[in-house]
């Protein structure tokens, strides 16, 4: 068991122990009242932090809320229950969150932090980005190539799968060209920088693709559409609660149904998977061979249909698009076109509503760039753009029914609010691992 959770398990058996009905009064709200008050204050820590950065309504408050309707039930017991698991559990969704970023972070990061030159004569241990042009660089087996240049001295066999997407290693050898971001699986080489780093090809592809992760419109206003819902589940459950309560005049039952209602309107499938499914999905595209420039290029990249042909289209790129069975080699009403360039002042003076597709060169006013010029690469990544399309919606039904499920046992089962926080916290984790099963 990770130590982090040890206190949680102490907590948790306290709370269990007031349950045993033959225990005095004193005693059983005395072992309940130690883990409520350590995890409510903890819960509330977590809430102010989240208001220092202006996140008002969240999971916390929401939980928060349960918890002194719970406590207003006159329930001790199940309050402490109900906190402590609702702390573990939230615990182990984010660190699950945070190890899902830190292997996708991995695989993004294609530029490395250090590099080690010939200067005087000497070896030296410099900031990758610090290399100039002009500067002797030294990589052996497992370094990742920090400057694009040519080889001086020594061969390798170099990996350029992190630029190009799926390609066979390429041998490198006195007099030959290679390119930042290949990684050398046998042998060392010394490379002449032929430019300074921070213009090589793997650093502007690392930071345009840290660049593309901000949100796109339609995130935010899912964003926005998620809290607003937080608070309509919190209205629902009030109103049943209300309805209940003049029904039945079964006061604590009512409270309960506000209670579960408080502690499952959490919208996280929205607010934290949906950024996650995002850029899970802008690795997958480079792993296929090309870079979108933003999110919301991801979106538009999901519906592309069809491709408007350009005079600096060749008929070899056209067959390539054709044979994917993908997109089709003409336009249709109602569909995204998609404008495949191998020129770049041809994508500059496009239709600005066209999906406009580099090949063999990036540039910031492209919505994809395929780095290689593999017309045929397209398809892969058309390919990824629906799935992660699909993947939301999957995510978003799982989330609906997740939801009804738990309003549906609060009337036919009775349900409490810790199976309601287990409940909702299986959605959020069927949906965090829905959302980076490609990876």
């Amino acid at each position: 068991m990770n130590k982090k959770y040890i206190f949680h398990a102490i907590g948790l058996v306290l709370a269990l122990i007031s349950l045993i009905p033959p225990l005095p009064g004193v005693l059983k709200f005395i072992l309940a009242l130690l883990p409520l008050f350590a995890y409510t204050a903890e819960i509330i820590l977590l809430y102010l932090k989240k208001i220092s950065k202006k996140n008002f309504i969240n999971e916390y408050a929401s939980a928060l809320l349960g918890i002194v309707i719970i406590i207003c039930m006159g329930k001790i017991s199940l309050a402490a229950l109900t906190v402590i698991i609702f702390s573990a559990l939230t615990s182990i969704y984010k660190d699950a969150t945070k190890k899902s970023y830190e292997r996708i972070e991995y695989y993004t990061c294609v530029f490395p932090k250090k590099a080690k030159i010939i200067s005087n004569d000497a070896f030296k241990n410099i900031p990758a980005s610090q290399i100039k042009s002009g500067e002797n660089v030294i990589v052996k087996e497992g370094d990742i190539i920090p400057c694009d240049g040519y080889v001086l001295h020594g061969a390798a066999l170099v990996d350029y799968t992190n630029l190009f997407g799926e390609t066979k290693p390429s041998q490198a050898g006195v007099g030959q060209s290679c390119y930042s971001g290949g990684i050398i699986q046998n042998g060392s080489i010394t490379i002449k920088a032929a430019n300074d780093s921070q213009n090589s090809l793997a650093y502007s592809l690392e930071q345009r693709t840290k660049s593309a992760r901000r949100p796109s419109p339609l995130q935010e206003k899912i964003s926005l559409i998620s809290k607003i819902a937080q608070i309509g589940f919190i209205v629902i459950g009030l109103f049943l609660s209300l309805i209940y309560l003049i029904a039945t005049r079964d006061y604590r039952y009512s409270m309960n149904i506000f209670a579960v209602a408080a502690f499952a309107s959490s919208t996280l499938v929205f607010t934290k998977v949906l950024p996650l499914l995002y850029y899970s999905s802008l690795l997958n595209a480079r792993s296929s061979g090309g870079m979108l420039t933003s999110c919301e290029a991801l979106e538009k990249l999901a519906n592309v249909q069809t491709f408007a042909p350009n005079e600096n289209l060749t008929h070899s790129d056209i067959e390539s698009i054709e044979q994917t069975g993908i997109v089709a080699a003409k336009s249709a009403a109602g569909k995204t076109d998609a404008g495949l360039f191998r020129n770049k002042n041809s994508l500059l003076t496009a239709n600005k509503d066209t999906f406009k597709i580099a090949l063999g060169f990036t540039t910031k006013y492209a919505d994809l760039c395929i780095l290689d010029g593999n017309a045929k690469k397209c398809a892969n990544i058309v390919r990824t753009a629906r799935a992660a399309r699909a993947i939301f919606l999957e995510n978003t039904a799982i989330f609906i029914i997740g939801k009804l499920l738990i309003f549906a046992l609060l009337f036919l089962l009775k349900l409490n609010p810790v199976f309601a926080v287990i409940i909702d916290f299986a959605v959020w984790f069927a949906c965090l691992i829905n959302s980076t099963k490609y990876n």
